[in-house]
């Protein structure tokens, strides 16, 4: 019996910066759950609904477990520590 796609991938975004990111069954309600923190932003979602092992192995690839941030505009002084910073978190 296959497994059901009841799934989804989501990022949070305020503006044009992606705060958050994560995998839910229901999209409006976690919408609703992120604007209690971000008034302004908007749930956007990514790719189709899958199933929950396959969403939960994109969400701990890409360490949604916490805070998503945007990376730094071109030639920023801290492209550097960004790329130091999302490689010690994917080793995690």
């Amino acid at each position: 019996m296959a497994k059901s796609r009841d799934v989804h991938k989501y990022y949070f975004k305020v503006g044009n910066k992606i705060v958050h990111g994560g995998i839910t069954n229901d999209l409006e309600r976690r919408e609703q759950e992120h604007k209690e923190k971000w008034p302004n932003g908007h749930i956007f979602q990514v790719g189709r609904r899958t199933t929950e092992e396959a969403a939960r192995e994109w969400e701990n690839k890409r360490g949604f477990t916490r805070e998503v941030k945007s990376p730094p505009i071109s030639g920023s002084r801290k492209s550097d520590a960004y790329k130091k910073a999302v490689a010690k978190a994917r080793k995690r």
